[in-house]
């Protein structure tokens, strides 16, 4: 039996310490249905690489690289007229409920109401769109970025190469796994303001996954996460780091894709909301929903055996109410060899509390509540508040052990959740009050939240199928090699920002 283990990490003014190792906690499920497959029909269409969900009608959409060509669950496989296996499907977007981009060795190309356009570019890697102004943005492999407003494409080279995006309202953010950068352009809604670089060498594969949502109060507005090989940081948008959750052993998989689900935490007395991040870790068939830095709840896939279906290679969010997150696994094989599939996530729980920073991230939540993922208060139920030292929880340093709250019938706001187990996260260390904040963005409602679809290096690998989720053991601290020097990525957003 193999164990994971996830770290943590808080970065205080540029350093890092040593992290402290915890007893293992229970890895609560979430009350969550995971949906019979949706299969892709064919063999070798490896449905389930990348997956998109279109505008109003939600309708999803999967990328069948193996095919090449596209796949929905109504119409089945809608196959490329030209190119071989990997030239199309391998990542997909949508910028209208009936236009549908995908994009792979052969280029990008568009599918507008069953009728295939001409292939443009070469390798595209990935796409994003910006609602408000209606703009796509296609990115290949060799650094080209092209935007496509309402009038001429605009084409724009960032660096050599090129992993990843993410578009929020005036920012387009591009990740490159191969150098280590992590790169903004600036963007009016109409032309580029400019582009600049942080280069994060340090963390293997960093900036192959990207997704832009509000995760923490600590910065205000939107952040940007970012994957690597094994872990996942969440950035402000001025480059400062806020946090990381990084996983060890095994792990290089965890990172390799990236969604957001808007509003999973919510605070009714302050009408704010907060976004929960999903990482899928396809080697092990697993995706973690994560609040803030909480360890998170995993969310496994069906594989057995010593094979893998790479459940966690793409995930999608559907926001139309109730919310339903879409997990692709393209090495599903159902009645077709590797026909991939696509598996529905529903019945998520929402979170309500006193949205604000705790613990770790700083500050103290009061009587009988409980500090989720440095983020949110939420209130402990009345036997449970009882029961616990003082009345006092987890704030102090992890005095009580709520390992046995994630099955609370009676505290709505402790479900799934499990994380601390008396853990004292980052115990005696400051937070970075000297990060600067991105209090100039504005969040971006309209923002594609699976724009940033992963191309999955850790295709091939096989999964330890005997993992028990419940011997996860989760290593708190502050420890991480994301490094934060950022000054000259919060010049170039200072100078494009605007008041929320």
């Amino acid at each position: 039996m193999k164990t994971g283990v996830l770290i943590a990490c808080v970065v205080v003014t540029g350093l890092c310490c040593a992290p402290e190792v915890q007893a293992p906690s229970a890895v609560a499920r979430q009350p969550v249905s995971l949906m019979p497959p949706l299969e892709g029909g064919s063999a070798g269409a490896r449905v389930g690489t990348s997956l998109a969900v279109c505008g109003a009608t939600e309708a999803l959409w999967s990328g069948a690289p193996g095919t090449p060509g596209i796949w929905n669950p109504t119409d089945g496989l809608w196959p490329s007229p030209s190119g071989g296996p990997g030239a199309f499907g391998a990542v997909v977007s949508c910028d209208a409920p009936d236009v549908v981009w995908t994009g792979g060795t052969g280029g990008s190309r568009t599918w507008v109401m069953t009728t295939w356009g001409l292939a443009t570019g070469n390798n595209v890697v990935a796409f994003a769109n910006e609602l408000t102004s209606g703009a796509s943005l296609v990115a290949e492999a060799n650094g080209l970025v092209t935007i496509y407003p309402q009038g001429m494409p605009i084409p724009l080279t960032v660096g050599s190469s090129l992993s990843s995006v993410a578009w929020s309202s005036k920012t387009i953010f591009v990740g490159d796994a191969v150098t280590g950068t992590l790169s903004a352009i600036g963007w009016t809604g109409t032309q580029v303001t400019g582009v600049t670089t942080v280069t994060r060498i340090p963390d293997a594969g960093f900036g192959r996954s990207l997704a832009v949502g509000d995760f923490t109060s600590k910065s205000p507005g939107p952040e940007v996460a970012v994957g690597a090989f094994g872990k996942v940081g969440v950035f402000a948008f001025d480059g400062g780091l806020l946090y990381s959750i990084e996983q060890l052993s095994p792990g290089l998989s965890f990172g390799a894709s990236l969604a957001v689900e808007p509003g999973a935490v919510t605070d009714p007395v302050q009408n704010v909301t907060l976004d929960a991040l999903w990482v899928g870790q396809p080697d092990l068939d697993r995706v973690w929903r994560l609040i803030g830095d909480e360890p998170g709840t995993a969310i496994a896939g069906p594989s057995s055996g010593s094979t893998t279906e790479q459940f966690g290679a793409a995930i999608a969010v559907d926001t139309q109410a109730p919310y339903r997150v879409y997990v692709g696994a393209p090495r599903h094989t159902g009645t077709f060899i590797e026909e991939g599939a696509v598996y529905g996530v529903a019945g998520l729980p929402l979170f309500q509390g006193v949205v604000q920073s705790c613990g770790a991230l700083g500050g103290t939540c009061g009587t009988c509540q409980r500090c989720v993922g440095g983020v949110v208060c939420m209130a402990l139920g009345a036997a449970q508040c009882a029961a616990l030292d003082g009345g006092l929880f987890f704030d102090d340093g992890g005095v009580s052990d709520d390992a046995g709250f994630s099955g609370d019938a009676g505290a709505a706001s402790d479900a799934g959740f499990s994380a601390d187990a008396g853990a004292a996260r980052d115990a005696g260390f400051s937070v970075d009050a000297g990060a600067a904040t991105d209090a100039g963005f504005a969040r971006d409602a309209g923002a594609g939240r699976d724009a940033g679809t992963v191309n999955d290096a850790d295709a091939g690998s096989t999964s330890d199928a005997g993992v028990e989720l419940s011997n996860v053991a989760f290593i708190t601290g502050c420890s991480s090699s994301f490094a934060a020097p950022a000054l000259l990525l919060a010049l170039f957003l200072a100078r494009t920002a605007r008041r929320r």
